[in-house]
């Protein structure tokens, strides 16, 4: 017993199998062959309609806005032509889905999952694809994301504190040859801040922060004038003192022992315990790229919180960005 479709030059033999199987088989790769075509074949209407909506504004490659439609592709795409440099492209060229195989539908599936603190490797078994489409897709949100946190400015309360995850053997060096510096060469220090509204995290390439290096991190993501509060650290002073800030200090050892709410400090406590959870989902993760992940984490606990509109918001901001990331680029 076979189903075979030309189109696709897909077989499914099963003649080693007992005849009175060959119908619960047939029903097998049917529904298996129909999971492949909607995956595969031509994008439907609405999510034509959907990709068309969004407005190309320059041209990919020399970046001319001058730039006039130019009919639609087999698939119905808008087509563009560039008026200064010749060039011709669709509506998905230099895109985050420039020759996508798959329906946006999938990666609309997959972001859910990746949105809900769930591993790649889980999340495309649950979207039926390949691990390595997980890691591929995966690479192109974090460039997607790779300026995110650049915009996001806390003011009035604004709480602050480090936290410290370790680093592997084989992770241990960074990309210039030289070893983590500070309290131990084995762990990453990652500065933290929250207005409860937002939220950034950004490592630091010391464990122990010294003010220079506290002041280069913090200095752009908080607003003069603010209420800081944090535990008495003393590379924060110079905060304090260059941004005209208010602050409420406690020492660590007195309100370490304080759970949940009654710890002033239970803001960012809170953050920190999820991104030990999101760094364990997440295991195997290579220090040298932990910025791309700490990116991908404050666009998950930052707004909007309805995850739907999370990847509305997410899919708007990847056809802002200019780039294209071929899959055997990826893994070549």
């Amino acid at each position: 017993m076979a189903v075979q479709n030309k189109k696709y030059n897909l077989q499914f033999n099963y003649q080693i199998l007992e005849k009175k199987d060959s119908d619960l088989y047939d029903f097998y790769a049917q529904k298996i062959f129909n999971w492949y075509q909607e995956k595969h074949d031509y994008p439907m209407f609405e999510e034509v309609e959907f990709l068309n909506s969004f407005e190309r504004t320059h041209c990919p490659r020399c970046y001319s806005p001058k730039i006039i439609k130019n009919g639609y592709t087999p698939n119905l795409l808008k087509k563009y032509r560039c008026k200064d440099c010749n060039f011709s492209f669709n509506q998905l060229t230099n895109t985050f889905l420039d020759s996508k195989k798959i329906s946006l539908g999938d990666w609309i599936q997959f972001l859910l999952g990746l949105f809900s603190f769930n591993s790649t490797k889980s999340t495309s078994f649950l979207n039926r694809n390949a691990t390595k489409t997980g890691i591929y897709w995966l690479e192109k949100v974090f460039i997607v994301l790779k300026q995110y946190q650049e915009n996001i400015i806390l003011n009035k309360k604004v709480w602050i504190d480090e936290t410290f995850v370790s680093v592997n053997k084989k992770h241990q060096k960074l990309k210039n040859g030289k070893l983590y510096r500070g309290i131990s060469r084995n762990k990453i220090c990652i500065c933290t801040g929250t207005n409860k509204k937002q939220t950034f995290l950004i490592v630091s390439k010391k464990s122990k922060l010294d003010e220079k290096t506290c002041f280069e991190i913090y200095k752009d993501h908080i607003e003069k004038g603010s209420c800081l509060i944090h535990d008495s650290e003393k590379s924060h002073n110079i905060l304090v003192k260059e941004l005209d800030l208010k602050e409420k200090k406690y020492l660590a050892k007195e309100i370490k022992a304080l759970n949940g709410e009654k710890n002033p400090l239970h803001q960012i406590n809170k953050i920190h315990s999820l991104l030990k959870y999101f760094l364990t989902v997440h295991r195997g993760i290579n220090k040298d790229n932990l910025q791309n992940w700490l990116n991908l984490f404050s666009f998950i606990i930052n707004k909007p919180f309805d995850q739907n509109l999370k990847v509305i918001l997410f899919i708007k901001m990847a056809f802002s960005c200019n780039f294209t990331l071929r899959y055997r680029d990826k893994f070549n």
